[in-house]
């Protein structure tokens, strides 16, 4: 099964406070997030992160937290992923195309629906008139989703990864773009 996030942050104790998450501190945001990330992500689904995996986190707590979490995982780059981030050992969801274990944008068409994955929100994008989905992160929840856009950030699913099938249910009645 395929997952998305965004906007993890692990390492950033800052963003406790900005965006309001129910955590008393930088470990106990990392050890709820990876504990959410657990309760619906099996060891065989594939996550795509699209973007923020972690800000202020050293290497050796990255690695430790990406250990942690289940199934195999993607990063679309996100402006807080930095070489650490990039250089952890992800892995694209088709292993014809390694080169998309990390990326800025991914285009992934599966059980006859497109996704369109970047860390910013996009007014279009590619196949919007045909139903593809857009999947964003960046706002923490702030810029309201339009049309087949959404933002899979953390902040907006109790913490924890989506799956396709929520997402196809969340656009059902929602048409694309003319």
């Amino acid at each position: 099964m395929y997952f998305f996030t965004a906007d993890t942050h692990f390492g950033h104790e800052r963003i406790i406070g900005l965006c309001d998450r129910p955590f008393k501190d930088s470990a106990d945001q990392t050890a709820g997030l990876i504990e959410r990330w657990n309760a619906v992500v099996g060891p065989n689904d594939h996550v795509f992160v699209v973007g923020d995996f972690a800000h202020g986190a050293t290497q050796d707590e990255m690695k430790a937290i990406f250990a942690a979490l289940n199934g195999t995982k993607s990063l679309i780059c996100g402006n807080h992923d930095g070489a650490a981030t990039k250089n952890l050992p992800w892995q694209s969801h088709d292993q014809r195309f390694p080169e998309w274990a990390v990326t800025d944008t991914l285009r992934l068409r599966h059980e006859k629906q497109t996704y369109f994955m970047c860390h910013y929100a996009w007014r279009t994008w590619p196949e919007d008139h045909h139903g593809a989905i857009h999947l964003f992160g960046h706002s923490h929840g702030r810029l309201p989703d339009l049309g087949r856009s959404c933002d899979v950030g953390v902040d907006l699913w109790d913490y924890a990864p989506v799956s396709t099938e929520q997402l196809l249910e969340k656009f059902q009645a929602v048409m694309p773009h003319a």
